[in-house]
């Protein structure tokens, strides 16, 4: 009573429907269909049951936002926070911090409400790629229509990478909305075997060997083995 609560509602042709309150899952229902039932399209009602009228809301709104796709809990937390601003890019790909990367990893993002164009930044700094500008070279794409960015040839192993997108509006205004910065790593050269007990049985050269021509290298072949730990 007398009290503000944040109200969200959520549904796919995947998980079905989810009912958040004040930023917290509070229901679920597995119903995988549309939103209006019998291929009936109803009207949008706000304090009111467009079906069986009089049942009319019994107390105040204050904010009330229609998206056409569906927000994760993270989003809906940070709309209810009033820390989500319409204009910047969001849901990065990978996710932010992702880590274990192919080196050739294509970036991707959604694009703000008002975005016509995006620039891109790129670099291995987090401070660099979050002031740089206009003028910077960690401006790697500049106007770009599309909502990917494929970094050219291939990104050093075990290297952490920072971007950002800025989203630009149309004319006349050519609004940049800064956006946050995010990062992921990729795949290390290679991966360290921890201590294991293994019996094998590989010949040398003379047709003979037991298992320390392997340990030693004798048995490996030139340029396709290794003992060292890049070449293991």
């Amino acid at each position: 009573m007398n009290e503000w609560h944040h109200v969200a509602a959520t549904i796919d042709r995947v998980e079905g429907a989810k009912i958040y309150l004040n930023g917290v899952l509070e229901g679920t229902n597995s119903d995988t269909g549309g939103i209006s039932g019998g291929g009936t399209n109803y009207p949008v009602w706000i304090g009111n049951n467009s079906q069986q009228t009089g049942r009319f809301w019994d107390g105040m709104i204050d904010d009330v936002q229609i998206y056409n796709r569906v927000l994760s809990q993270g989003e809906l937390l940070a709309i209810m926070k009033g820390l989500a601003p319409k204009g910047i890019a969001i849901n990065p790909v990978p996710a932010d911090e992702a880590t274990d990367l192919p080196r050739e990893t294509v970036l991707s993002w959604e694009a703000g409400e008002y975005a016509a164009t995006h620039n891109v930044y790129f670099g291995t700094a987090f401070e660099d790629v979050n002031t740089a500008g206009a003028g910077s070279p960690l401006l790697v794409s500049l106007g770009q229509s599309d909502t990917t960015y494929d970094p050219p040839g291939l990104l050093e192993y075990g290297q952490t990478y920072y971007w950002r997108v800025d989203e630009v509006n149309a004319a006349p205004d050519h609004t940049v909305f800064k956006g946050n910065v995010w990062s992921f790593t990729t795949e290390p050269l290679y991966y360290a075997v921890g201590n294991i007990v293994a019996t094998v049985s590989v010949p040398t050269a003379s047709g003979s060997g037991g298992p320390e021509v392997l340990v030693n290298g004798s048995g490996l072949t030139d340029g396709l083995h290794g003992i060292a730990d890049a070449t293991m």
